[in-house]
């Protein structure tokens, strides 16, 4: 797919090295149709390297049609190069691409998230509620601590009209930080625990590699069949 001109429209901190960048077409005065789950490649001009394309989740929602939005997590020298941008800077981005996290023969889904990859999730969460979609979705959110995880007030609140559950699962705690629930990773024990299983969801998975890796481990311990499992990894 060609490469299209945006102007950045807004940077936003939504957790700790974590942006929402917000972009708007500078050729057209709508973006293009897309699913939630889907992804662009972008590519900054103003980065030393500017054929370098970086690939990121679309975090609006389909029907945002003014802007795209993006969640990044600050790595290296890329990502750092645009979060020194400023508004107005150009970016040129491809697709989308990919395939939906969604389909309407899903009555339960429940979504499986590491860190920043609660990018892709983010967008369909909007879209159900948009929507009132009568779709079940728990989300089981791990993250370091409270800080890191990005989203987090607005996950919260599309709850209140969302079926389903958010489970936050946080690893890395201080022993000043005040936080009731769970401790650790998110493990079998607590799928377990959390799921209704017996409802047979379909389970969606997104995070780092040992991440995906260690989700598969557990649903493969929990008897649920690869056809209901979709996985992207975050990088």
């Amino acid at each position: 797919m060609a490469f299209q001109k945006f102007a950045i429209l807004d940077f936003r901190l939504t957790a700790q090295d974590t942006y929402v960048v917000k972009v708007r077409p500078i050729e057209s005065d709508h973006v293009f149709s897309f699913l939630p789950g889907q992804f662009c490649r972008l590519k900054n001009p103003n980065y030393e390297k500017t054929e370098e394309p970086h690939m990121f989740s679309i975090t609006s929602s389909p029907h945002t049609k003014d802007y795209l939005e993006f969640c990044l997590k600050v790595y290296g020298n890329w990502t750092r190069a645009l979060i020194d941008g400023k508004v107005g800077d150009t970016l040129l981005l491809s697709g989308p691409y990919g395939r939906t996290i969604l389909d309407d023969s899903i009555k339960y889904l429940v979504l499986l998230i590491g860190g920043v990859g609660i990018a892709p999730a983010i967008s369909l969460l909007r879209y159900v509620k948009e929507e009132a979609k009568p779709i079940i979705i728990d989300l089981l959110y791990g993250n370091r601590n409270q800080e890191t995880s990005a989203y987090k007030d607005e996950i919260d609140q599309l709850y209140k009209s969302i079926k389903g559950k958010v489970v936050h699962v946080l690893s890395h705690l201080s022993e000043t930080d005040q936080w009731d629930g769970y401790k650790g990773f998110i493990s079998e024990e607590i799928i377990k625990k959390e799921v209704n299983l017996s409802a047979d969801p379909t389970f969606y998975m997104c995070g780092p590699l040992i991440f995906i890796q260690k989700m598969e481990v557990a649903l493969k311990n929990l008897g649920i069949p690869e056809e209901r499992i979709k996985k992207e990894i975050v990088t």
